[in-house]
């Protein structure tokens, strides 16, 4: 396996030294790919060592720590208060720290931002994902929230271990009372942990970060790390003044006219033309997150290998998918799909004349790709509300419920991205900003501005030539091509000697800051 993920909460399990496995397991959150408890114990013990003995030898320790093994290298850093995060990434050469704390937290920000807090995901006794209540016993005992759950089972298994070894010792005494005390107080030790395990939120917390880290890091792509990982953003749209002010004038009027719209970002064949009033980290995090998302929808083969990982939100696979944030082909140019035989100079030639002459096609299935976008990723401008795709944004600091919502609205060429209260009712949303959208000059200034030249074509996507003498590769049609393209195609491009000058440029910049 490329990469591992590693959660745990340092307040959790035991530290004594006669503790069971069970209970310095009780640390573990997470673990990806699945391992034995003992191979997770091995992992989590190695890195909270190292980090203890590294802060021996600093006075002010920093909360990043690298450890590089012979097969391994993990980062792991404390994310939030008590709770820590490791990504491992086998290789067998050193890898670039920058790049792997890059993508820890690019991770994490993500997952915070989609999920909210794991602190505050283990505290919540009942919320929207879990929709479990703690038991009345439980609450009638001072337990209000899962950590307190996790606590007391800690405490509890702490109790047993002990009233085990009590029982070991005096069994054999003439004195019978006592023994009998404590295999009782043993059997109600047992009964409640049982009643802890069951009410415990980590299970749920497991099913929600398996559902988004492994689909991230495999959509990411980062079996090979390089610095263009650590560099992909949200690529701009060529500069245009008109399509500028027709964005930021459609954004302040939607806000005035519709209050439940928070922000709007227009992007223009999936670059960017004006972030609105979008705060630019999570305008980042948001837009990475769709590209990943429809990417796990036009390729089937990532779907398809791990069927029952691909549930909401994420898409699942689908031929039909109109791609908004790049087209299908420069996924499968991004080596994201393997070919199916050696191509050729001649292939990649036919592949880009089909690739150019297939843009009016597209320009006709794309009339039909538009409105609001619905749970499954199509887009309907007569949208039912109850089919609308809101995505929960956590965008505040402190660990709260979600106050935000975010929709997609797509008339090609223009994507909108909108941040609505959480609160507004579906049906005012469709209608208020369907109905303004229909009816807004600022619309038809924002996907006209830049028409295309008469009997001038666009191609649908980039393509790589490689050079068999001289083994050096070269990235054709970018500056025709529209969309953003992954980092994978565009580390491709460069020759091995020449992006490796790159990551330690990029690693000497990062030291200076």
């Amino acid at each position: 396996m490329t990469m591992e993920v590693v959660v745990w909460h340092e307040d959790l399990g035991s530290d004594d030294d006669a503790a069971t496995e069970e209970e310095s397991f009780a640390r573990m959150l997470y673990c990806w790919p699945p391992k034995s408890m003992q191979e997770q114990l091995r992992v989590l013990q190695l890195l909270q060592g190292v980090y203890a003995f590294s802060s021996r030898f600093s006075s002010s320790p920093t909360t990043v720590t690298h450890v590089q093994l012979t097969n391994m290298h993990y980062c792991f850093e404390r994310v939030e208060p008590k709770v820590w995060i490791a990504l491992g990434h086998a290789t067998a050469q050193d890898t670039d720290k920058y790049i792997m704390e890059t993508v820890l937290r690019d991770m994490y920000a993500s997952f915070r931002l989609l999920h909210g807090g794991i602190a505050w995901l283990l505290q919540a006794a009942s919320m929207e994902y879990y929709s479990v209540d703690l038991p009345r016993s439980l609450v009638d005992a001072g337990l209000h929230s899962g950590l307190d759950v996790l606590v007391e089972l800690a405490s509890c298994r702490k109790k047993m271990r002990k009233t085990a070894q009590l029982i070991f010792k005096i069994q054999h005494d003439p004195d019978t009372h006592d023994c009998t005390a404590a295999t009782l107080a043993l059997a109600d030790l047992s009964s409640w942990a049982s009643t802890l395990v069951a009410a415990s939120p980590v299970p749920r917390l497991q099913a929600v970060m398996g559902n988004f880290f492994p689909i991230y890091l495999r959509n990411l792509d980062v079996k090979h790390l390089n610095c263009m990982h650590a560099m992909d953003g949200i690529p701009p749209a060529p500069a245009d003044s008109m399509q500028q002010m027709a964005a930021h004038m459609l954004a302040h009027s939607l806000r005035s006219d519709v209050p439940a719209v928070m922000h709007c970002a227009s992007f223009d064949h999936g670059q960017l033309v004006s972030g609105g009033s979008w705060d630019a980290t999570q305008l980042q995090l948001v837009y990475r997150f769709l590209r990943l998302r429809e990417q796990q929808a036009v390729l089937p083969h990532q779907s398809t290998k791990h069927p029952r990982e691909v549930t909401p939100p994420w898409l699942q696979s689908n031929s039909a998918q109109r791609s908004i944030w790049a087209s299908k082909q420069t996924y499968v140019d991004g080596g994201l799909l393997p070919p199916k035989k050696r191509t050729s100079a001649r292939d990649l030639f036919v592949d880009a004349i089909s690739s150019s002459s297939s843009s009016a096609k597209d320009d006709t299935t794309a009339a039909a790709a538009r409105g609001f976008q619905a749970a499954d990723g199509r887009f309907d401008a007569d949208i039912a509300p109850d089919k609308l795709w809101r995505l929960p944004l956590f965008f505040d600091s402190t660990d709260v419920k979600s106050t935000a919502d975010l929709i997609v609205w797509h008339d090609a060429p223009c994507t909108l991205l909108l941040c609505v209260q959480s609160q507004a009712n579906s049906s005012s949303l469709v209608a208020d900003v369907g109905n303004y959208l229909r009816h807004c000059v600022h619309v038809g200034a924002l996907t006209d501005a830049n028409p295309p030249r008469h009997g001038h074509q666009v191609s649908s996507s980039a393509f790589i030539h490689v050079n068999r003498l001289t083994k050096q590769t070269q990235l054709h049609n970018v500056g025709k091509f529209k969309g953003p393209v992954p980092p994978i195609l565009m580390a491709s491009c460069f020759p091995p000697r020449l992006l490796e000058s790159l990551n330690v440029v990029r690693y000497d910049l990062e030291s200076y800051v």
